[in-house]
């Protein structure tokens, strides 16, 4: 490891060389950036340990490589994938196959990211497949949902861009919703400060729970004219800051599900 800090310093000059490794490891690392710094290894860049959690099976019992309870990636991912496919099937059994496939494919890949990228990193994470599938909140379906639902309204009214008077949205879910959306670039600034991604997560579900509430209290459909377009570039904007929320965890948004 001091070798490699001699070698990146060299070679490479970084800001910041980031470790993301166990909190486990947490005194080692004191040790290694301490000796780093006697030996003037690195000059100004800063040496950081990333800490994070265990991962925890559904029995809350670490999942031990020595032991043998961690499955590979790949099994995990088709599991992942197989799953999915169950789910949305039963929700939507108008997709043809291909659309189930890709479907399956970017729900359970943002499944397996969102469990990880959601929760504190600091503390233990479970590995639970009901949780991380569900169509409820606290996951990425009901996230990658909200972004659904939202396109599926523009399909139905032919929605297109165009300008609207944003003073006609005078309704408290309405309001509500539009501080949500305000506090998008603080959320994205405070995890890139922290090194916790689980605040943009957090955000993203938050703003989700306020879209949902805007659509029960609040009927697009039965709008008219100014009102209904204004309407529709909120939600617009909630779609947009889904999805770019989203693909900062790396995660995908798809068309149908």
């Amino acid at each position: 490891d001091l070798a490699t800090i001699k070698y990146r310093h060299q070679k490479f000059h970084p800001a910041k060389n980031f470790y993301v490794v166990a909190n486990q490891q947490a005194a080692y690392f004191e040790q290694l950036f301490k000796v780093s710094q006697l030996l003037k290894l690195h000059d100004q860049e800063e040496l950081i340990h990333i800490k994070f959690g265990l991962i925890l099976g559904q029995d809350g019992k670490k999942m031990s490589t020595r032991e043998g309870g961690v499955v590979d990636l790949l099994d995990i991912i088709n599991q992942g994938i197989q799953k999915a496919r169950q789910r949305i099937q039963q929700k939507n059994k108008n997709l043809t196959q291909p659309e189930l496939d890709q479907i399956a494919k970017i729900v359970a890949l943002g499944a397996i990211k969102y469990n990880d990228l959601s929760q504190n990193r600091l503390t233990d994470i479970i590995f639970d497949w009901n949780k991380m599938l569900s169509f409820e909140k606290e996951s990425s379906p009901y996230l990658q949902y909200t972004y659904v639902r939202i396109q599926s309204i523009f399909k139905k009214l032919n929605f297109k861009v165009k300008s609207a008077d944003y003073s006609l949205l005078t309704q408290p879910a309405e309001i509500n919703l539009i501080k949500q959306l305000i506090k998008f670039p603080e959320a994205v600034e405070s995890a890139a400060a922290e090194y916790k991604p689980n605040l943009i997560a957090l955000y993203l579900e938050n703003l989700a729970v306020d879209f949902h509430s805007f659509y029960e209290e609040i009927s697009i459909l039965k709008s008219n004219g100014q009102l209904q377009r204004a309407r529709l570039e909120l939600i617009k904007s909630v779609s947009i800051v889904m999805k770019s929320g989203l693909k900062l965890l790396g995660i995908e948004c798809p068309q149908k599900m």
